[in-house]
């Protein structure tokens, strides 16, 4: 029934390699469309309790570069941040 939604486990290896070259992605897209400033770039994540909303936020702060970003939250309807 959930076959389409079911991921293979990776390896820690494969992750290894993966990672950094995901980070330094992500570093150069942000610094090539802070230079152009053609128009803003906003990151929504969203998702159900225990999805790991913190972990994927918590892991794009880290990884981005603090100068030249804005970090900004709402809470949630129910009135938890």
């Amino acid at each position: 029934m959930f076959e389409s939604a079911e991921l293979g486990k990776r390896s820690t290896r494969r992750r290894m390699i993966e990672v950094p070259n995901l980070r330094e992605g992500l570093l150069d897209a942000q610094y090539d469309l802070s230079q152009q400033k053609r128009f803003p770039v906003i990151i929504v994540v969203g998702g159900v309790d225990g999805a790991g909303k913190s972990e994927t936020v918590n892991l794009l702060n880290e990884w981005m570069d603090p100068v030249i970003s804005k970090r900004t939250h709402f809470p949630t309807l129910g009135g938890r941040a």
